[in-house]
């Protein structure tokens, strides 16, 4: 967390409007919830997603989600 300062990241709480929305893309994608909930509050917040996680590539530029990518580790 000594980061969080540093960088233009903020922390969103898990509103039930979040919640169903993870749970739906969960459902239709074969992704992790916490992967779907990051994706779901990217969304929410016309956001850039920052990850390295190669689940989340098959819904870069669906709805509109913007990823920006980390290296993976080996």
């Amino acid at each position: 967390m000594a980061l969080r300062g540093a960088l233009p990241v903020s922390v969103k709480d898990a509103t039930r409007r979040r919640v169903r929305r993870a749970a739906e893309l969960k459902s239709r994608h074969a992704i992790a919830y916490a992967d779907a909930f990051a994706v779901a509050t990217a969304l929410e917040f016309n956001a850039i997603l920052l990850t390295g996680d190669p689940e989340i590539e098959p819904l870069e530029g669906k709805q509109d989600l913007e990823v920006e990518w980390l290296p993976r580790r080996r």
